[in-house]
């Protein structure tokens, strides 16, 4: 998983409140820079880093990542975690595989699409209506026909949204 994340573009750090030693070894296990490896850090510094760092996932099970992972752009708690973690996650993991991070990233990005698409959608079929409707084009029983139109054209767009990311499922794992 980790070598997929760094091949989809992301830095990968680990903050942790284990010794040094122990994180080093990890890190040097993971292939991820020493410089992006913390160790013996407490909640409240977790949370700072995440903070510092901009747009984050953070991925915590313990009772200390809580701050972090509420601190996040996207918490994820997962199995096994403390409740305090639960409650303050975006997203919690069920299984016992990490590989449905890859899985939750790309739903979140088929969502993204979609609801850019969507809005796109909406404000050009909106101002067009509204300029042609000013215009004269448009009187009230075309007006009362095309909005419908509308309305189903964005759900067949949010099913075609709602179809890729089922296609994709089976496709999260390298």
């Amino acid at each position: 998983m980790v070598t997929e994340l760094k091949r989809r573009g992301y830095s990968l750090y680990i903050l942790s409140g284990d010794k040094e030693s122990n994180v080093r070894q990890v890190a040097h296990k993971l292939q991820i820079p020493l410089e992006n490896a913390f160790s013996e850090e407490t909640p409240e510094r977790k949370s700072e880093i995440v903070r510092e760092r901009g747009r984050s996932m953070m991925i915590g099970d313990g009772l200390n990542d809580a701050g972090a992972l509420s601190s996040s752009d996207a918490g994820v708690a997962i199995q096994g975690s403390v409740g305090e973690s639960m409650k303050v996650s975006d997203a919690y993991i069920i299984e016992n595989d990490l590989f449905t991070i890859l899985t939750l990233i790309d739903h979140g990005t088929v969502i993204r699409e979609t609801v850019r698409r969507n809005t796109a959608f909406s404000i050009a079929y909106n101002v067009a209506g509204g300029v042609f409707a000013l215009m004269g084009f448009i009187n009230p029983l075309a007006a009362a026909v095309l909005m419908p139109l509308s309305s189903v054209l964005l759900i067949a767009s949010s099913l075609y949204g709602q179809n890729k990311t089922r296609t994709r499922e089976g496709a999260a794992r390298p």
